[in-house]
């Protein structure tokens, strides 16, 4: 049986942050023991070791999940790229999936154990609805780290490690957006090769969902839904949680950069007095 992690990586300087492939994991009896969707950096994926690596895994599914990302962060997150113009570019930001729950404990501790902990973070998207309380009229407390349309929480509980959550209909909105995108122009996404066939399994996963638009409470939201005929989407949650690392090491894209700061209010000691008094 084989069990399933969406991961996604960002650039530092993330400036293209589309490829995907996957990793299986091969037991000693030939047997598929882990599965891993991976969405990398276009400049990350040359390997001069080789293209396939088979590793023996455990074959509890905790112990599969924790060894192939030990594996997989093992080889790829220590790893530099070149860009075009010769300049190194190392892996800034890991988002994993926890949402899955045979895997959430798992994928918190492995984040708090690694040795790449300062830059792995576990990921958690919320269906954020028309009748539901949008990101932007979250209050903000301190310590708390917020950004577009995602934010990481103050740690607290027995899961002592940082995590980002996430508006995923905004962001399945605002990836698909970018597909729409005339190749040249501002904000436009593209898959490397000219081959269609190459890319079938992952146009049909990133195509996997449709919108309806809904209004409530006085706004009109995005809601993303599975299509009944195709139940794989696996790919396109690892390219929505791309574009959230992406945002998270300071990508921008014109017109989504006027987020008003919320600013702690400031009040005097007599203010204070005052409010209690009345």
């Amino acid at each position: 049986m084989g069990h399933l992690v969406n991961v996604s990586f960002a650039e530092t300087s993330a400036d293209r942050f589309i490829s995907q492939f996957i990793l299986d994991s091969i037991d000693a009896n030939g047997f598929l023991s882990a599965r891993i969707w991976l969405t990398l950096p276009s400049s990350l994926l040359h390997n001069p070791e080789g293209d396939r690596r088979f590793v023996r895994f455990p074959s509890g599914v905790e112990g599969s999940i924790y060894a192939s990302l030990e594996s997989l962060t093992e080889s790829i997150l220590g790893r530099e790229g070149k860009r075009d113009d010769g300049a190194a570019m190392r892996i800034g930001r890991c988002l994993i999936d926890a949402n899955w729950g045979h895997s959430t404990n798992v994928v918190y501790q492995f984040c708090r154990q690694s040795p790449h902990a300062s830059i792995l973070l576990p990921s958690n998207g919320r269906f954020v609805g028309a009748s539901s309380n949008p990101f932007s009229e979250y209050k903000r407390r301190p310590g708390d780290r917020v950004g577009l349309n995602w934010r990481v929480p103050l740690i607290h509980g027995k899961r002592a490690i940082r995590h980002v959550i996430y508006d995923t209909n905004w962001w399945k909105s605002f990836t698909h957006a970018r597909l729409a995108v005339a190749m040249g122009d501002r904000g436009w996404l593209s898959i490397f090769g000219t081959q269609s066939e190459t890319h079938r399994m992952f146009a049909e996963q990133i195509t996997a969902e449709y919108f309806v638009k809904t209004e409530g409470r006085g706004r009109t939201v995005d809601e993303w839904n599975p299509r009944p005929e195709q139940p794989d989407n696996h790919w396109l949650d690892g390219l929505v949680g791309t574009a959230v690392a992406a945002s998270m090491q300071g990508s921008l894209l014109y017109g989504t950069d006027s987020i008003a700061s919320i600013q702690p209010t400031r009040k005097s000691v007599m203010e204070m007095q005052r409010n209690r008094r009345s």
